[in-house]
């Protein structure tokens, strides 16, 4: 019977070691099933600290703010609360450009039409972006990885993982973290590994914060952004 990469579902050769399309390392259960052979990825020295109670998001000047659209932000003792009703804000880190990296991001969302996301290997090449993203959704407490592409004429989500409930994700607070080296990448909740998986799509890029409302009705929905950290990966 043929047997497929666990990562690529590309065909195997009998007792590989090494997929031939992704070039993931492999494994074999006790029922000679392949699996994936990941390193884990452990966190190194502190780059950055961004604490959202005293100096503002990511690529923005200043804590409190009222776009052309009605969405707005607004600085407190607690962080910056995004208010608004439909559409995608980016939270761009402006001078961080990393392959390898650990992004850890401490919020506050109850709503159930928002997704908020930390971002690894952001790249903007004219209309067009890609990057990598961990999203959870507080409310139904389910997360997942994706590689996204979006251009003006099109948008393509490739779901390396999920979307899928996780009991680490806590409605509320969570603090949520997205480890990247080469091509593993580790998604952890409350500081509980939630998956570990392959994907060798893209190299290199920023890291961002993200805040998305599944629906366009005029309904204000809301997140807490509390801080964001930015490591290295250990060697």
């Amino acid at each position: 019977m043929a047997v497929s990469c666990p990562s690529c579902a590309q065909p195997l050769r009998p007792r590989a070691l090494e997929c031939e399309a992704c070039a993931v390392r492999l494994s074999y259960d006790a029922t000679g099933a392949p699996q994936p052979a990941l390193p884990a990825i452990r966190p190194g020295q502190v780059l950055v600290v961004h604490d959202f109670t005293r100096v503002p998001l990511p690529g923005s000047t200043v804590r409190t703010k009222t776009w052309d659209d009605g969405d707005t932000m607004v600085g407190s003792d607690q962080g910056i609360t995004i208010s608004m009703t439909s559409g995608l804000r980016w939270f761009n880190q402006p001078y961080l450009r990393v392959r390898d990296v650990c992004l850890r991001a401490s919020f506050d969302v109850d709503d159930s039409q928002l997704r908020v996301r930390v971002v690894a290997r952001k790249q903007t090449i004219s209309e067009a972006s890609l990057w990598y993203e961990l999203g959870i959704t507080a409310f139904d407490r389910q997360y997942r990885v994706a590689r996204l592409f979006t251009a003006p004429e099109t948008t393509d989500s490739t779901e390396l993982r999920g979307p899928v409930h996780h009991p680490a994700i806590q409605k509320g607070n969570n603090i949520i973290e997205l480890r990247a080296q080469g091509p593993t990448f580790e998604a952890w909740a409350n500081g509980v590994q939630l998956c570990s998986l392959h994907d060798a799509t893209l190299g290199i890029g920023g890291v961002a914060l993200g805040v998305g409302a599944f629906n366009s009705d005029k309904a204000r929905k809301q997140a807490l952004f509390r801080w964001l950290e930015i490591r290295e990966v250990a060697p």
